[in-house]
């Protein structure tokens, strides 16, 4: 077998260059990047959305994917793997879709003083956002933490540990086997940081009983913007999965005018979106929200951004399609909830939102596209025709 490894990567073939600093990104092999040009030559579709052949290929091919990176980290099922753009991105949205709800005032969140800032800042922002507090683990002289120091800060007040389970400073191994046993004895979660670990050593979450965990794939030699999220099944809430009954908040918004006071729309997500998570953001707007589904239209004040929670593009039979393709797959899945006459999946599906999803759309391009057409007509110079 050949050990020549700098020839499967065409950069390093190519230059003679000697490439340390794969802790920042790694470079890419030919059968990487060869991946990547058969699927946009050949499979290259919106994935989860269409129902035609091409797209049902590109829906496959990203689940395949989600079943690979599930049996790379250990996980027990595809369905706690969520595709994020990097490490980051996957801290932040443990930290603001996790963390926001489910710690308090006097909560304590564990870190350690050597994390990246991907893993510091999240935590600093939702401790100051709930009222938790932070509470810091100090390494020894060896750069190691310690058994008295974990002893001496997961506490019984500690709801959450989040760590980096290889420090991307001094490339030391975090404890984090000892870490996870004293944090579930005293029923906190633990996060943890595999940007640096998972490309150069065995992550096994279910071995290590991690409740999060997150990986980018560019330091993987996978493509730039995409990166893995690992959330323990338990965790996760039952899928957001059906119509659901709105109500206008602001009737005066152009956006839904002509709205009814209360409407249906069909939602698919496993997310959850808080009242107060969009209250905390000024410069946004609830114009409809769901009792049960939470804010669903949102907007700036002037409507430059415009934010929709659920599916109002759907058709009638794409909530039909997904309920029967978990089904047919095994995947734990509950009939959508307003969908079937009397929950019933063999009796067709009722069509209960299409009139408001035409509005909205019709209402967007009149009030905000051609009544604020983003051009001074004064400025456009007179054209003059010959005949």
């Amino acid at each position: 077998m050949s050990t020549n490894y700098k020839a499967d990567f065409p950069l390093l073939a190519q230059r003679d260059v000697a490439y340390l600093d794969s802790a920042a990104t790694a470079q890419r092999p030919q059968c990487v990047l060869d991946a990547e040009r058969e699927f946009y030559t050949r499979h290259n579709a919106n994935p989860l959305r269409g129902l035609y052949p091409l797209s049902i290929e590109a829906t496959d091919a990203l689940e395949s994917a989600r079943a690979a990176v599930a049996r790379f980290l250990g996980a027990a099922q595809s369905e706690e793997i969520v595709f994020t753009r990097n490490t980051t991105e996957g801290l932040n949205l443990v930290a603001y879709s996790y963390g926001l709800h489910f710690l308090h005032a006097g909560d304590e969140i564990v870190i350690s003083v050597a994390e990246h800032h991907s893993n510091l800042v999240p935590w600093q922002r939702v401790a100051e956002a709930t009222g938790a507090a932070l509470v810091y683990l100090y390494p020894g002289p060896d750069g190691h933490l310690t058994a008295e120091e974990l002893d001496k800060k997961i506490t019984s007040k500690t709801k959450l540990v989040a760590i980096g389970m290889v420090s991307n400073v001094l490339g030391l191994r975090a404890p984090v086997e000892e870490i996870v046993a004293r944090a579930h004895a005293v029923g906190a979660v633990v996060v943890l940081d595999c940007a640096q670990s998972a490309p150069h050593m065995p992550v096994d979450v279910k071995a290590l009983d991690v409740d999060f965990a997150a990986c980018s794939a560019h330091k993987l030699y996978a493509p730039m913007g995409m990166g893995a999220l690992y959330a323990r099944k338990e965790l996760l809430d039952q899928k957001m999965f059906g119509v659901f009954l709105h109500k206008v908040t602001r009737p005066a918004n152009p956006l839904v005018r002509g709205f009814d006071e209360v409407f249906y729309a069909p939602h698919s997500r496993h997310t959850g979106i808080s009242r107060a998570d969009v209250d905390g953001c000024k410069a946004l707007r609830i114009l409809a929200e769901s009792d049960e589904a939470g804010p669903f239209l949102m907007s700036t004040e002037n409507g430059r951004q415009i934010f929709v929670t659920g599916h109002p593009e759907y058709d009638k039979y794409t909530l039909d399609a997904e309920y029967k393709r978990d089904v047919a797959k095994g995947l734990p899945i509950h009939v959508p909830v307003n969908y079937y006459p009397d929950d019933d999946p063999a009796k067709p599906p009722l069509f209960r939102w299409r009139a408001h999803a035409h509005l909205l759309y019709e209402n967007w391009l009149n009030y905000y596209v051609y009544q604020n057409t983003p051009y001074d007509l004064g400025t456009i110079e007179r054209v003059q025709h010959e005949d």
